[in-house]
């Protein structure tokens, strides 16, 4: 039991620390405050999840310090790919991209960041794991368990509204997709290039004909369906935006927006 109390614990110092660590490093050059995380609390679960690894698999390489620096650097730059990965199937964006750096893998991973968490398991498994470890035991036991307690409660509370808010998004694409899938039946029946994405068809239609009453109340349609989204868009995906600027999205949601825009500038031509 207590053992399962001290991992938790450690757990959330080191999020917390991940979590300032990447406030610091965005908030400096923006020059304005960053809630760098994922979730509302001042926490990056990814953090943690990378030093229990650290300290619990190279528990044992102590006495070789080039052994675990290369192993910390494998290991944690294998979470930040399948984290990155998980993240882009679950919400259809890349959560971060290293495609401009050298040495990277699909942009998940890259051979300076790699090389950074390297240095950084080095720094937790000699200077600070064995403070924090100290620290933890000198708390009783019965308060590690009512801390640990309110600490899992929030945390679940936290992920669960976050992760509703990136689910309902996926929702309301998916209802635009209905729509879309609509529109494309339009489409081909005015005889245009279905392999061509939806935007570049409606654009060519547009030009090259007026449209129909049909057409029009499917336009009108999905452009109410984009609106709606915009509308209950919540503070979370908000803050998302701000905390991951550089956040790419997947091909089926670039070509939902490229298909909203176009449609946008005909509706207000119509209106005109």
């Amino acid at each position: 039991m207590s053992n399962f109390l001290n991992y938790f614990l450690y757990f959330f110092i080191y999020s917390f620390g991940g979590w300032i660590c990447e406030c610091i490093y965005c908030s400096v050059p923006a020059k304005k405050f960053i809630n760098r995380g994922f979730l509302y609390g001042p926490y990056c679960p990814i953090y943690g999840f990378g030093a229990l690894i650290v300290t619990v698999l190279l528990d044992g390489y102590l006495n070789n310090p080039v052994l675990v620096f290369f192993l910390g650097m494998m290991l944690t730059s294998l979470l930040e790919y399948v984290t990155s990965f998980v993240m882009e199937k679950l919400f259809n964006k890349k959560w971060w991209d290293y495609s401009h750096y050298k040495f990277n893998i699909n942009g998940r991973v890259c051979l300076l960041n790699s090389t950074l968490f390297g240095i950084m398991s080095l720094f937790v498994i000699y200077v600070l794991h064995p403070q924090v470890s100290d620290l933890i035991n000198l708390i009783p036991l019965h308060y590690q368990a009512w801390v640990s307690l309110i600490l899992f409660l929030l945390f679940a509370y936290d992920l669960f509204n976050t992760i509703k808010a990136q689910l309902r998004k996926n929702k309301d694409i998916a209802e635009i997709e209905d729509c879309l899938l609509e529109l494309r039946q339009v489409i081909h029946d005015f005889s245009y290039n279905d392999e061509e994405p939806l935007s570049v068809q409606l654009q060519a239609m547009f030009d090259s004909t007026d449209a129909d009453e049909r057409l029009k109340q499917v336009l009108e349609r999905v452009n109410a369906k984009f609106k709606a989204m915009q509308a209950h868009q919540p503070y979370t995906e908000l803050r998302l935006n701000k905390a991951f600027p550089n956040q790419i999205v997947s091909e089926r949601l670039r070509n939902i927006r490229n298909s909203a825009e176009v449609i946008k500038k005909k509706l207000e031509k119509w209106g005109e």
